[in-house]
C-alpha cells in the first residue's frame, strides 16, 4: 500500500541562494529549518525516501515566507524560482515526489493570482503553502512579533481562485524558535488562522499542531468539507 506524506518541505539550492540575498538573521532559511540536511541535500532526501517501501511525498518548497524578506518584483521572482523547482523535482523524480506545492508573492495579490495560473496550468503544481501569521515586508509587518490573520482581505481572492481550481492550500505556522510547535492554546494562537469568515469551498491542509492545543478541525472547520477535493486533486485517499 502506498504511504503518502502530505506535508514535507524541501529548500532547493537555487531558492536558498535567492533568499539569502534578502534575508535577515530572523528569517534565515537554514536557521528556520534547523539545518536539517534532508531539507537541503537532494541526494540524502532521495535515499531517505527509498529506504521506505511504498513511501512517497507531496513536496512543499520551504525556506520561509517570501513576503517577509522581499517585495515587488524580487518577491515575484523568488516565487517563480520556488515553483519552478517544485515542478522540476516532481518531473525528474515522480516516484519520490507525487505532487508539488508552491509559493506565492503574497504581498502582491494580482501577481499571486497570475502565478497561481502559471504554476497550476504550466507547471502542474497541486497547491500552495501560506505561512501564518501573514507578514509583509512592503508594509513593515515582520516576524516575530507582528502578522495578520489568514482571512485578511488581500488573501480572499487567492482562496477564491484556488476554489475555482478545486485545489488545496497548505498552511504553515511561523515560530521564532526553530522546531517550535504549538503545545498550549496560547502558543496555538501563533497560527492566527481564520476569524470566522472562511468559506466552506476553501480546501485547507495544516500542520504542526499538537496537544493540548485545540485540534485543527475546530479552528479550520472548512477543512473536512473539502477533504474530498484534496483527495481528488492528488489522486490519493486520505484517512481520517
Amino acid at each position: 500500500m502506498m504511504k503518502i506524506d502530505m506535508f514535507t518541505h524541501f529548500a532547493p539550492e537555487r531558492l536558498v541562494k535567492g533568499l539569502a540575498k534578502y534575508e535577515s538573521k530572523g528569517t534565515d532559511s537554514k536557521r528556520m529549518t534547523g539545518g536539517i540536511s534532508t531539507m537541503f541535500d537532494l541526494e540524502k532526501r532521495l535515499r531517505m525516501i527509498e529506504k521506505h517501501e511504498g513511501y512517497t511525498q507531496v513536496v512543499s518548497i520551504g525556506g520561509g515566507p517570501i513576503e517577509a524578506v522581499a517585495k515587488g518584483q524580487d518577491a515575484i521572482d523568488l516565487a517563480k524560482i520556488a515553483n519552478d523547482c517544485a515542478a522540476e523535482l516532481c518531473m525528474k523524480y515522480p516516484m519520490h515526489f507525487l505532487a508539488g506545492v508552491g509559493a506565492l508573492p503574497l504581498n502582491d495579490t494580482d501577481a499571486s493570482l497570475k502565478e497561481i495560473d502559471r504554476a497550476i496550468n504550466d507547471l502542474k503544481l497541486k497547491g500552495f503553502m501560506i505561512h501564518t501569521p501573514l507578514f509583509s515586508l512592503a508594509e513593515g509587518i515582520l516576524p516575530p512579533g507582528q502578522g495578520k490573520p489568514l482571512d485578511s482581505p488581500e488573501l480572499i481572492p487567492i482562496y477564491e481562485k484556488m476554489a475555482q481550481y478545486d485545489l488545496p492550500i497548505w498552511i504553515h505556522p511561523f515560530f521564532e524558535n526553530v522546531g517550535q510547535v504549538a503545545q498550549t492554546e496560547k502558543q496555538f494562537s501563533g497560527y492566527r488562522v481564520f476569524t470566522g469568515k472562511e468559506d466552506p469551498a476553501w480546501a485547507i491542509a495544516a500542520s504542526h499542531g499538537s496537544p493540548p492545543a485545540p485540534p485543527l478541525p475546530l479552528l479550520l472547520h472548512a477543512t473536512r468539507p473539502r477533504t474530498r477535493a484534496i483527495e481528488d486533486s492528488l489522486d490519493i485517499q486520505i484517512s481520517g
